[in-house]
């Protein structure tokens, strides 16, 4: 997928649907925290390498979300 809104799309969509799997495999609402380590296979790795990868994701949502401000 080289077409970058159809890739940003595909990869929300995919989110979403992975947050419902993870809920009903769970029988109980989840955060996307929650939906974010599931994603990232982080679920029964240690609280450090949750931690890394976790700060990685939000350093980049925030630029992400900055960038969009500012158009």
């Amino acid at each position: 997928m080289l077409e970058t809104n159809l890739s940003i799309g595909a990869g929300l969509r995919w989110l979403h649907r992975k947050k419902e799997l993870l809920e009903s495999r769970l029988r109980r609402e989840v955060t996307w925290d929650e939906t974010i380590r599931d994603y990232k296979g982080l679920r029964g790795k240690s609280q450090l390498q949750q931690k890394r990868v976790l700060e990685t994701f939000e350093k980049y949502r925030t630029e992400l979300l900055d960038e969009a401000s500012t158009r």
